[in-house]
């Protein structure tokens, strides 16, 4: 991990190492390995969670005269049920929230053919394929695992790359898909989305301090859930570029990618809903510097792209 590559602190650099997905290939061994690690970062991911859920809770309901033992069960009780819910059916819940359609072979040809020969390269199951009706070139992937996944493409990207950088894209996301981490986003994204509906729940107080209690706790909850939730998911990008850059042996076709893809981002960002921004190959809105950068669930593109030719120079892919 480089200088500059999440946060600033040894703790999150520890979070982000530790968030790393590992490229253990497709051996029955390597895979069953890699399954197992997966669902212990998403063990500890849920425990790390619910202690702060749950410190968070007892300290709204000392403040605002509820009683914690009264109010914890129900926080990490919903919380809980939410991340659920949340990895079962988060593919659904995506593709209604962007207007994703799947299609098939006639209706895609490239992008099917595309996908298709690279989930034979990478040894996964063929997963659904979606179409976005966006001008904004983007692309990513969703579902609960690798039998369960769907990889969707906007039509701004299938209109801006050619055929080896869109190779090398499906590439990155199929990575995703190897590596579980859309399981792992969709329970961060829930549980983090949970402490920010506890900071709400201070509107409802009239006790004294109530509202100055409110600004810091709401502010608390957003500041905490966005940066585990960037910390985890900047390291995943990293490894996914890593992964597919192997799956089709060329780093370079995926560095092209990304800076036309950032440049037309650049030049028609996205208008619609923020929440599943993390699950993109890059951020579909306009990136921003100094103290936003720090809350972006993506790494600089550059930096991606730097260490894509790095790759390549050593011949490591």
């Amino acid at each position: 991990m480089t200088r500059g590559d999440c946060l600033g602190t040894q703790g999150w650099r520890r979070l982000c190492d530790f968030a790393q997905p590992s490229n253990r290939g497709t051996h029955p061994i390597g895979a069953l390995m890699s399954t197992v690690a997966v669902a212990g970062r998403t063990i500890v991911l849920l425990i790390v969670f619910t202690v702060i859920v749950t410190l968070f809770a007892t300290t709204i309901g000392v403040f605002i005269g509820c009683s914690p033992w009264l109010m914890l069960p129900i926080v990490v009780v919903l919380s809980l049920v939410f991340s659920l819910g949340s990895a079962l059916f988060s593919d659904r819940v995506v593709m209604m929230m962007y207007g994703v359609r799947v299609v098939d072979r006639r209706d895609a040809p490239r992008l099917y053919d595309c996908i298709a020969d690279v989930a034979q390269k990478a040894e996964l199951p063929m997963p659904r394929v979606g179409v976005m009706d966006s001008a904004t070139p983007n692309a990513f992937a969703t579902g609960r695992g690798p039998s369960h996944a769907l990889v969707c493409a906007t039509q701004g990207l299938l209109h801006t790359l050619d055929d080896r950088e869109l190779r090398a894209v499906i590439a990155h996301e199929m990575a995703h898909v190897r590596n579980r981490d859309i399981l792992v986003m969709s329970i961060a994204t829930a549980l983090a989305s949970s402490m920010s509906w506890m900071a709400y729940m201070l509107l409802f107080s009239r006790e004294r301090g109530s509202f100055l209690l409110y600004i810091v706790g709401a502010l608390f909850a957003g500041l905490a859930a966005a940066l585990i939730k960037s910390a985890i998911s900047r390291t995943r990008e990293f490894g996914a570029d890593e992964t597919g850059a192997r799956i089709v042996r060329d780093p370079l076709g995926l560095a092209s990618a990304l800076y036309k893809l950032e440049r037309g981002v650049g030049l028609r960002p996205y208008r619609g809903n923020r929440a599943g921004e993390s699950m993109f190959i890059v951020n579909p809105f306009r990136g921003g510097g100094g103290i936003a950068g720090l809350f972006s669930t993506h790494p600089s593109t550059q930096d991606r792209i730097d260490r894509l030719e790095a790759m390549a120079a050593r011949g490591d892919a």
